[in-house]
């Protein structure tokens, strides 16, 4: 039954987006439209859908008898009002809050769907649910512009149409259990860190075809391995929820031992738990360049390939050429409230700006964590800017190796290893404290003068408490 009433919502935000672009007012038409004269009109139509005394709609649940759901679905198809038709949107919105609260937060673990709707094919709309991230704005963003999925408070929805105008082919979603971050809701703090690993590894690159290069390896695989588990274990100590680390230096045997040693280590039923998501180091084979995503307990989340190659020289003084990747296309959202929707962009993923505007308009992307091997920090420092406004945090970590790729004279500016923006006004120095937007992550002077240390752990801490958020402009 309820697949059904999704299908309907389906249908219905297809004609309104049809009419949206029939009609570029629409939206800002709706604002003022009688709503009253809308609720009447579907009251009188769908009686059983409403109270008997008129005072709203009745919460949809498996246990309501007697509605004829092929009128509702012809109504939704056929009503010429497309305002109705909205109206009644935004109803069947609220009136399927529980259930949709309930499709996504799985009780446990992780579930992935496409949609909950099954008409995807013939509406090209996938209905998902809309998971809130604690630090965002009441408003979801209404306030800069006129959207129909801004103005939805339990779904969301991806027109599928936009595939074709990006890198991508396909999203795949990931629903995680709020339970995984009970910690961080009970302190009311969600505490992130990055790893830059170290300076002492070399990626080995070799030409692929005219000005392309495909890397083969990393020096020291297995002292990557060995810092990742030091790095793993500090933040278990200081109790970080996420961690992620660079790109490049990860291998398919990194990625295996790990998981064989969180697997072993979640058996013991410590009370020191390790992060509840983990990154890994992203990972360069057959021209696929993929980050691990993985649960405390060794539970495989999804893996995120980068989708847009490197431009530049690998070395000092080298020609530029370009990373010789042939990505698959899929782009994941992990989904979970009180994160919101996390996305991971692997370096260049980051700094397309047509790529970047999508996951902050249409996909609503409140987290992004973006591990990179690059030579250019001053780009993802001014493209983080472009994050504040639509409330997405942002933490982006470079791997301390890149020096090996600029000229010694030219090294000074990777002491600069990251950044982090904490957006939302409840959590946001500059509004709290009057303080810097963005944060820099700086290596120490002993990093710089002297031998690294390896396995250093950068932690910044996000607003994370349930109900906070407060509404947007009128």
């Amino acid at each position: 039954m309820y697949r059904r009433v999704y299908n309907i919502v389906a249908i219905m935000i297809r004609r309104i987006e049809e009419e949206k672009g029939r009609n570029k007012r629409f939206l800002i038409d709706d604002r003022s439209y009688n709503q009253q004269e809308a609720k009447k009109i579907l009251q009188d139509r769908f009686p059983i859908l409403y109270e008997e005394d008129g005072s709203g709609y009745k919460e949809i649940t498996d246990l309501m008898e007697n509605v004829n759901w092929e009128e509702v679905e012809r109504f939704s198809q056929e009503y010429e009002n497309v305002h109705v038709i909205f109206s009644f949107l935004r109803h069947l919105d609220m009136a399927l809050e529980k259930r949709t609260k309930f499709e996504g937060n799985p009780p446990e673990g992780i579930r992935t769907i496409d949609a909950l709707n099954n008409n995807v094919e013939e509406t090209q709309i996938q209905v998902l649910p809309k998971m809130n991230a604690y630090w965002e704005r009441g408003s979801g963003g209404s306030q800069h512009s006129y959207d129909i999925s801004r103005l939805l408070k339990n779904i969301m929805y991806i027109d599928t149409r936009i595939f074709s105008e990006m890198q991508i082919e396909q999203i795949k979603h990931s629903f995680l259990s709020s339970s995984m971050f009970y910690r961080a809701e009970k302190k009311g703090i969600l505490r992130i860190g990055v790893s830059f690993i170290s300076r002492n590894l070399h990626i080995m690159t070799r030409e692929s075809g005219e000005n392309k290069f495909c890397v083969d390896a990393v020096t020291r695989p297995g002292q990557v391995e060995k810092n990742v588990k030091r790095v793993l274990e500090e933040a278990r100590r200081e109790q970080v929820d996420i961690v992620f680390f660079p790109e490049m230096i990860g291998s398919s045997e990194t990625d295996a031992s790990i998981t064989k040693y969180l697997l072993e280590a979640a058996l013991e039923m410590s009370s020191e738990e390790y992060p509840a998501l983990i990154v890994l180091p992203s990972k360069w084979e057959e021209n696929q360049n993929s980050a691990l995503v993985l649960t405390g307990n060794g539970a495989e989340v999804c893996s995120q390939q980068k989708q847009y190659p490197y431009d530049g020289p690998v070395e000092p003084g080298g020609k530029p050429a370009q990373e010789d990747l042939s990505p698959d296309g899929i782009l994941h959202l992990i989904h979970c409230q009180g994160l919101g929707r996390m996305a991971i962009m692997i370096c260049k993923d980051f700094l397309i700006t047509e790529y970047l505007q999508m996951l902050l308009e249409i996909l609503r992307v409140t987290l992004i964590l973006v591990p990179s091997m690059t030579t250019g920090e001053y780009d993802f420092k001014t493209h983080i800017h472009m994050c504040e406004h639509a409330d997405c945090c942002v933490m982006q970590g470079n791997c301390c190796s890149a020096q090996w790729m600029v000229a010694e004279d030219q090294r000074g500016k990777l002491d600069t290893c990251g950044y982090c923006l904490k957006s939302g006004k409840n959590q946001n120095p500059k509004y709290v404290q009057g303080g810097e937007k963005i944060i820099s992550f700086t290596k120490p002077d002993n990093c710089r003068t002297g031998e690294c240390k390896e396995a250093c752990l950068f932690i910044e801490d996000f607003y994370y408490r349930r109900g906070q958020q407060k509404g947007g402009s009128v």
